[in-house]
């Protein structure tokens, strides 16, 4: 049984000052369908003055019972074990250590680990011994003064659980030894070694770890793993020809079609094949690899839309969030039938809205580029509209009431504790549900932007810093465009650690190129001028 006394300031995971909470009744959230936007105001429920059976009958109807979810619902609920579990799961390792077994396993990551001394990990590892004994065995060899030694003998669920799980500065300090084949034939089939040729190859230190990879049967890997293989032969000595080799294999494992132009053009960066090139030029989903081949051929995209009409010529908003919700959810098929109605029938207001339909009906195989809310970016500079308009359409196509999993909140999907923050300097008292409206929404992006755009001064990297956080960028990717890798600052641009924010770079650079050239038509912007500005 969890320890139900130990001394935690139990704290909520945002907190506002500035912002004010509308009142919410349990009625009306019991009526709304389970979806992320619920769960968004099931959040703000549970910090309302509401009982334990409110509480539960308030999470019961969540959609995805996030951690912010819990974190509250565990306050409200006043349940012992419950509310302890919380606890254990934001203590602090020092925290954690005298407690009993399964508050440690609820609360000590491995990399929370790290920041124990010897003793103390001695004594945590002992303890779980019995009833955790992989993670105990994997907190003895983090311990061990030659963990890497260690680690070569371990099963393979004890290396995962150290490799993947570690810091990088241990992975790098600890770690960077040559793989040796007894440790490949152990590992090498199990689904976790993806995320360690992940963490490996994005990792410019690790390169006698790198070395343990070249050659490697990459059958039984996903794409993304033979991608990075790929990657990792070029980073290491330039062999062309096993990178060509791991690219054909990442191909035919390709779904996303992204993916499959990112591999033709690697492929045309490596061979300088002008077929490939002229391959790539005619895919039709609009990337940063489509776009760059169109350039170097002089190709105009063909699927490229600016303007969309609309028939109902009425400003006003005829849909709720939830009307919209229940929209997404019934024209996953939509034909031509539905579209013309909704063309007839949704407002000016909606126009986003109907621009993600006709994505949805063409298969996403003609892009529609639109600037709703022009009157509200009025008085910004080229430049400024060209990135929030770039930024937006990645971030929620421009749908006013867009809420994430992670409740980012509007179309510049705007975090609650960034409101928070944006509120005090601009000495406004703020509704959260504000973020909906588009021009509240963008005055607040506009003053973020206003703090980026001058540390950063690329939109590349700015988008980054606005998808993973400016400290992130800093630390992480703008050292990677300085190292000295080849095929920059392309390799730069693969090898950043974070999926998502990664991805997120690449599609609103696109986007920074379309609008700009379409918002601007006196000088042209190229793919080739804004990457050289990088290095």
């Amino acid at each position: 049984m969890l320890k139900k006394i130990f001394c935690l300031a139990f704290i909520s995971s945002f907190t506002y000052a500035d912002v004010i909470t509308k009142e919410i009744s349990l009625p009306w959230l019991e009526s709304l369908p389970r979806s992320t936007a619920k769960d968004f105001y099931i959040w703000q429920y549970l910090d309302q003055d509401i009982s334990p059976d409110e509480a539960l009958i308030a999470l019961s109807g969540s959609n995805r019972v996030n951690n912010n979810l819990f974190f509250r619902f565990a306050k409200k609920f006043e349940h012992d074990e419950t509310y302890a579990v919380a606890q254990c799961m934001q203590a602090s390792a020092k925290d954690l250590v005298n407690q009993d077994v399964d508050c440690i396993e609820n609360g000590l990551s491995i990399s929370k680990a790290l920041s124990l001394d010897v003793d103390k990990l001695s004594i945590v590892s002992q303890k779980l011994k019995e009833s955790y004994p992989t993670k105990a065995t994997a907190l003895e060899i983090i311990n061990s003064p030659m963990p890497f030694a260690r680690l070569s003998s371990a099963s393979s669920d004890v290396f995962f659980e150290i490799f993947n799980k570690v810091s990088s500065d241990f992975r790098y300090l600890k770690l960077n030894y040559r793989l040796t084949s007894a440790i490949l034939d152990k590992i090498k089939d199990k689904p976790q070694f993806n995320q360690t040729i992940k963490l490996i190859v994005t990792d410019t230190r690790l390169k006698n770890l790198q070395s343990s990879l070249l050659e490697i049967d990459d059958t039984t890997l996903n794409f993304e793993s033979s991608f990075y293989l790929a990657l990792n032969a070029l980073n290491n000595g330039d062999m062309k020809e096993l990178a060509i080799e791991y690219l054909n294999n990442a191909s035919k494992k390709a779904y996303f079609k992204i993916d499959k132009d990112m591999v033709l053009f690697w492929k045309y960066l490596i061979t300088n094949d002008e077929t490939i090139l002229q391959n790539l030029s005619e895919s039709w989903d609009i990337n940063i690899y489509s776009l760059y081949a169109m350039e170097k051929l002089n190709i105009t995209p063909k699927n490229i839309s600016f303007d969309v009409s609309i028939n109902n010529k009425s400003e006003n908003s005829i849909l709720t969030q939830f009307d919209w919700i229940k929209i997404m959810d019934s024209t996953r098929n939509i034909d031509e039938e539905m579209l013309e109605y909704f063309q007839n029938t949704l407002s000016q207001h909606e126009l986003p809205h109907l621009v993600f339909l006709k994505h949805r009906y063409h298969k996403h195989q003609k892009s529609f580029f639109i600037t709703p809310y022009e009157q509200y970016l009025a008085n910004q500079s080229l430049q400024r509209r060209t990135l929030i308009y770039a930024i937006a359409r990645q971030e929620s196509n421009f749908i006013p009431t867009s809420i994430s999993t992670s409740f980012a909140l509007g179309a510049m999907q705007i975090m609650p504790f960034l409101v928070n923050s944006l509120s005090k300097e601009l000495g406004e008292d703020i509704y959260l549900e504000d973020m909906f409206d588009a021009q509240t929404n963008l005055k607040y992006a506009n003053k973020h932007l206003d703090y980026l755009e001058p540390r950063l001064n690329h939109p590349l990297f700015i988008s980054y810093a606005y998808n993973g956080g400016i400290g992130y960028t800093n630390r992480s990717i703008l050292p990677l465009f300085k190292e000295n890798l080849p095929y920059q600052p392309f390799m730069a641009m693969e090898l950043i650690s974070y999926d998502e924010t990664k991805q997120y770079g690449k599609k609103v650079l696109a986007n920074y190129i379309i609008y700009n050239n379409y918002l601007d038509k006196t000088k042209k912007l190229t793919i080739s001028s804004l990457l050289e500005a990088l290095h």
